[in-house]
């Protein structure tokens, strides 16, 4: 394929992911499966850990500062299974991040919405996302994309694994939380 040609498909590409990222901040709507608390509901019950107790804690907690609160706000482009695996995940390794995952409705220090796709490249399936951080006024903050291909087999949405959309969710969680901690 020629140079030329290539380089036209991925301006393309970049002018729409840039005019769903506009588009995306000025919603204000999110998806049910979205909401933190719907995806608690669907997970099985887990083992109950035991406190730690406070004694052994309270010097580490005092060092450490208050998490910052993040809601999941809208995702565009992703089946409603995988916005539930990036949704469980990031509510999972969210406390690792020094971040609290709130539901839709919540006040939040901040947001983040997404668009998520799949395309072919090479005779595989590529994920590419971009997301968008907003203050709690909704000015946007801080972007990041990213490029990964889908471990399963198949195309488009049925190539990408659980574990694809957990690395993902993992990738969104460290990038915010190395972006905050330059804001401090």
């Amino acid at each position: 394929m020629p140079a030329s040609i290539w380089n036209a498909h991925n301006i393309a590409r970049l002018g729409c992911a840039a005019a769903v990222v506009a588009l995306l901040s000025a919603c204000t709507s999110t998806e049910s499966t979205l909401d933190p608390n719907a995806v608690k509901a669907q997970q099985p019950a887990q083992d109950a850990q035991p406190a730690t107790p406070a004694a052994t804690t309270a010097p580490a907690a005092a060092a450490a500062a208050q998490p910052t609160s993040l809601q999941l706000g809208g995702m565009v482009g992703a089946p409603s299974q995988a916005v539930q695996f990036l949704t469980a995940r990031m509510q999972q390794q969210g406390p690792a991040q020094n971040l609290t995952i709130v539901p839709a409705g919540q006040t939040a220090a901040y947001a983040i919405r997404g668009l998520v796709s799949t395309s072919p490249d090479a005779g595989k399936t590529v994920i590419d996302f971009t997301w968008e951080l907003t203050d709690s006024s909704g000015a946007a903050v801080h972007r990041a994309s990213g490029r990964r291909a889908a471990a399963g087999q198949g195309e488009g949405w049925q190539a990408v694994t659980q574990a694809d959309m957990e690395s993902i969710a993992d990738e969104i969680l460290a990038g915010v939380s190395s972006w905050l901690a330059t804001r401090q």
